[in-house]
């Protein structure tokens, strides 16, 4: 008797995403209030999935603090839409965060914009965070501005910007 056939396995998802990217963060220095401009890449990779995401950025500091990278696994819950991430950075306890996301706009799987906030804490105090992530094309960004929870009627103030463009 001749042995059973096997069968091919299929997958029943496609291959993960992946893009490569390259180009600047900005943000606002705590103690001078100064901008600074980094070089930066970044590495994202959304899973088999569709809704799990791994993203790697790395960008250089300066002398003092050399070079960083940042690793963020992140989770979207379509029945909350929420997205809950884990931010791995060296020297760093590991950051747990849960932002409530909102499609502000939508025309295409390339043009969109999709904003996230959270309470959460900036520098060392309570604050409202809004992360107003934009995907014009070849082009990321994300603008992350902060209110202190004492102001509620106040207004968000620029914290930091990535602007990255695909490779």
């Amino acid at each position: 008797m001749p042995p059973p056939r096997r069968r091919k396995l299929r997958p029943h998802h496609p291959p993960p995403t992946r893009w490569r990217w390259v180009g600047a963060l900005e943000y606002r220095d705590y103690e001078s209030g100064k901008k600074i401009q980094l070089p930066m890449t970044t590495r994202i990779e959304v899973g088999v999935d569709g809704v799990t995401m791994t993203r790697v950025s790395a960008f250089d500091d300066g002398p003092k603090t050399g070079a960083v990278y940042i690793t963020t696994m992140s989770l979207f819950d379509g029945k909350t839409s929420r997205t809950t991430s884990a931010v791995f950075r060296k020297g760093r306890a590991v950051e747990t965060l849960t932002d409530d996301a909102v499609v502000r706009d939508y025309k295409d799987a390339q043009h969109w914009t999709v904003v996230y906030s959270r309470k959460g804490t900036d520098g060392d105090s309570q604050a409202d965070i809004r992360v107003i992530q934009t995907l014009a094309g070849s082009e990321l960004t994300e603008l992350k501005e902060v209110k202190p929870v004492s102001a509620p009627d106040g207004e968000y103030a620029f914290r930091n910007q990535i602007r990255l463009r695909r490779k």
